[in-house]
């Protein structure tokens, strides 16, 4: 995984410039849970610190190849393993972002509470790689603004880095 992420950086040769943001194999937990035997996992063991240790090596190959201010490491994962503890404070650390993938679809006061119990437990500003009022439905202004809303307010508060929005 290491030498296919650092075969892409350079493919793209100069494409990319100071500020891009270079994340790579997001959601990967996504396959490693299921079936018990591990058997679709990308990765084994796939512990927490195993995950943590192959993406520590994916980031920092990453650094060593793309051009000064390329920001690296800002690869989302599912807000529920975040939510349950299944990541080590070491990945958030490492990257000093958490970055999140996170639906709470049409209930902002949710995707509140869990945006403030990620960053009581990890402790670090998070970036919103993906979420939106509702994944697959087009949501209503007044659902768009309350997620948004949310959004700025925990923005003021410090505790978001940055916002990416994906709908389906």
């Amino acid at each position: 995984w290491v030498d296919k992420d650092g075969d892409m950086i350079r493919e793209l040769g100069d494409s990319l410039q100071p500020g891009d943001q270079w994340a790579t194999y997001p959601e990967r937990t996504e396959g490693i849970f299921w079936p018990q035997d591990g058997s679709q996992s990308w990765i084994w063991p796939n512990t927490p610190d195993n995950y943590t240790l192959a993406f520590k090596r994916i980031w920092d190959s990453a650094k060593s190849l793309v051009p000064e201010g390329v920001i690296v490491g800002l690869t989302a994962q599912n807000g529920s393993e975040f939510l349950s503890g299944w990541f080590p404070h070491s990945f958030v650390d490492y990257s000093g972002v958490l970055v999140v993938d996170h639906y709470v679809d049409g209930d902002p006061v949710q995707f509140e509470a869990d945006l403030r119990a990620m960053y009581k437990r990890y402790g670090k500003p998070i970036f919103i790689q993906e979420a939106a009022p509702h994944r697959f439905e087009r949501p209503t202004k007044a659902q768009a603004k309350a997620h948004y809303n949310v959004i700025g307010k925990l923005y003021k508060e410090g505790m978001i880095y940055g916002h990416g929005a994906w709908q389906g």
